[in-house]
């Protein structure tokens, strides 16, 4: 499993965002997105996304990864063991 998060004080901006990392990324199987609103009285605490996803085997199926795969530079995948 992998993840990616993201912010942005414009959260229509953080949502295109979002989507063309996930476009970037291909064939993905998306688990799970999580949103944090953020506190707008809080400096540096802004609205955040976070993607939990899979990349599929060489045969297209979900599960594996390949290496080759990789996020944009924006964009970090962290491999973690999730539930």
């Amino acid at each position: 499993m992998y993840h990616f998060s993201q912010a942005h004080p414009n959260i229509a901006a953080l949502l295109k965002r979002v989507a063309n990392t996930i476009a970037s990324l291909g064939a993905i199987e998306v688990h799970d997105i999580t949103f944090d609103p953020g506190d707008t009285l809080d400096v540096g605490n802004e609205p955040s996304m976070t993607v939990y996803y899979e990349l599929p085997d060489d045969n297209g199926q979900p599960g594996q990864t390949r290496a080759s795969r990789r996020p944009s530079q924006r964009s970090r995948a962290i491999k973690k063991d999730m539930p």
